[in-house]
């Protein structure tokens, strides 16, 4: 983010001066895609998984990477719960 203040800085100033004589020499701002957290990501999938499978016996049976979502605003999606398996007290 740093990074991106000070270049769009630079790019706002050019745009100001340079951009209101020339319009069509505007530059486009910056803005940095933050890579996902995963740490982060693995840890709530583990224990979202084990809290499924440990404290409530019905769990996605067929966990991959196709069925979870990153979400824009950092939430996990959870989909494709085709192949579900409940388990016994004593199983679990």
């Amino acid at each position: 983010k740093v990074k991106d203040t000070v270049a769009n800085v630079g790019i706002g100033i050019y745009n100001y001066t340079v951009g209101a004589v020339a319009p069509s020499q505007k530059r486009q701002y910056q803005h940095s895609i933050v890579p996902p957290n995963i740490p982060r990501i693995v840890d709530i999938l583990m224990r979202v998984h084990g809290r499924q499978l440990l404290k409530q016996g019905l769990f996605n049976a067929d966990p991959h990477g196709g069925n979870f979502l990153l979400l824009p605003d950092g939430r996990i999606g959870l989909i494709d719960y085709g192949a579900t398996k409940e388990l016994t007290k004593e199983e679990q």
